[in-house]
């Protein structure tokens, strides 16, 4: 029994040894080979396969083409707008843009108003800066001045503390400083309240100022449009003008490119 027990604790106390790393990899190569093998020899696997990274492709090839598109739509969009802008500083009018000219004349009449208003308001609000700069220089310069009147106070109040004595020269002293320095409090608060009233005012003129810019955008945004169809309208016209002969030709480019990416679209 007793030698039966020691060959066991031997036997548990002997080091068990792993799979082989050149076994794992020999394992792996041969399910390689056999995938392979299988792959070579099944048709329908490879056309299935072949049939899903075909698809694949033409998807994704479909994707950047659609994307090249949509940049060159809106790059024609965009020559089309400064083409119309362009005509309508030109003052080149058409009978079948006649009607987009005298809508944006209207909208331009409103932009100038505004802009008149946008200017007053800058006027007015550089006026009330200019007063609140005078206003404060004058409050600062009494300021500088009452403090220039304390300073010999001080320093005679210092002597007579050296000395310790003189009471009423004392009480004299003490209340001119006190007084010097209730005027420098006064102004000091005059300086803060007209920095408050400054600033308040300020924001009341940035508020209108705010106000009329956004009336402007609208009208920039309400613009944009018409600059597109005025533009189009002159496109298809045509109409001989040396200012716009610039954007026919990249119109032409871009729609030749629209075209061929639409081609390219066909067969994908």
């Amino acid at each position: 029994m007793e030698s039966n027990a020691a060959f066991l604790q031997e036997t548990t106390a002997l080091p068990r040894e792993g799979l082989p790393y050149w076994i794992f990899w020999l394992l792996l190569c041969i399910i390689l080979l056999l995938l392979t093998f299988i792959f070579l020899r099944d048709k329908d696997l490879r056309q299935r396969l072949s049939s899903f990274l075909s698809g694949a492709k033409r998807k994704f090839k479909k994707l950047r083409l659609q994307a090249k598109l949509s940049r060159e739509k809106r790059t024609k969009i965009d020559l089309l707008k400064k083409l119309g802008k362009k005509a309508w500083e030109e003052d080149i009018r058409t009978e079948r843009g006649e009607k987009i000219c005298s809508e944006l004349k209207s909208l331009d009449e409103k932009k100038n108003l505004y802009q008149g208003e946008k200017e007053e308001i800058v006027s007015q609000m550089d006026m009330v800066n200019k007063k609140y700069q005078e206003n404060r220089a004058s409050l600062l310069a009494q300021i500088k001045a009452e403090e220039s009147g304390k300073k010999p106070y001080k320093a005679k109040m210092a002597e007579i503390k050296k000395k310790d004595e003189l009471a009423e020269e004392r009480e004299e002293t003490q209340k001119k400083i006190d007084e010097y320095g209730e005027r420098i409090k006064e102004l000091r608060g005059e300086e803060k309240s007209l920095s408050r009233e400054h600033k308040r005012e300020i924001r009341e003129w940035l508020k209108k100022k705010g106000h009329v810019e956004e009336k402007i955008l609208q009208i920039e945004r309400l613009t944009e449009p018409l600059f597109e169809f005025l533009g189009r309208v002159i496109d298809d016209q045509r109409i001989d003008h040396n200012e716009l002969k610039g954007f026919y030709s990249q119109i032409d480019r871009t729609n030749r490119n629209i075209q061929d990416l639409i081609g390219e679209l066909e067969k994908t």
